[in-house]
């Protein structure tokens, strides 16, 4: 299985991002949403573009992720479940 993460802007689902994992709003200012397959846990890693890991949750389903006052920039975003792993860039704002 691959988990597939796609961006949502606003209220708008893309239709053809079913059943993926979704992070939005992207760019992010204080937390993002990541929604997934309801009752599927989600190990997420936050890094910075030199490989600094900066933070390191576990989501299920849809959660809102807080972020501990990072600066702007890019970072990466890893998730991982059930073997599959996709990464993202996130940007802060």
């Amino acid at each position: 299985d691959t988990v597939l993460a796609g961006i949502v802007s606003g209220l708008e689902a893309n239709e053809s991002a079913a059943g993926k994992v979704w992070i939005f709003p992207n760019p992010a200012k204080a937390a993002f949403k990541l929604m997934g397959r309801a009752g599927e846990e989600y190990n997420c890693v936050i890094s910075n573009l030199e490989g600094k890991e900066i933070l390191q949750i576990s989501v299920k389903g849809m959660e809102t992720v807080y972020l501990p006052q990072l600066p702007e920039g890019m970072y990466l975003l890893n998730i991982q479940s059930a073997g599959s792993s996709y990464s993202e860039k996130l940007i802060i704002r």
